[in-house]
């Protein structure tokens, strides 16, 4: 519609389209095959008075 516009002669609604980057490819970003690593480690104990937990994770 854009385009057509200015095709007919009428100010087009963006004139300087190819001023404009690509910009990001959606459907890339989400379908990509990538690989993905996720690691996690976790402590926990304690005693009568007293307990922990720690936990570490990595998300690559």
């Amino acid at each position: 519609m854009v385009l057509a516009k200015g095709a007919m002669g009428e100010e087009p609604a963006y004139p300087h389209l190819e001023l404009l980057e690509k910009g990001t490819d959606w459907f890339d970003e989400i379908f990509r095959l990538d690989s993905v690593r996720n690691y996690q480690i976790g402590l926990s104990g304690g005693a009568e008075n007293v307990s922990y937990n720690l936990s570490v994770g990595f998300f690559q």
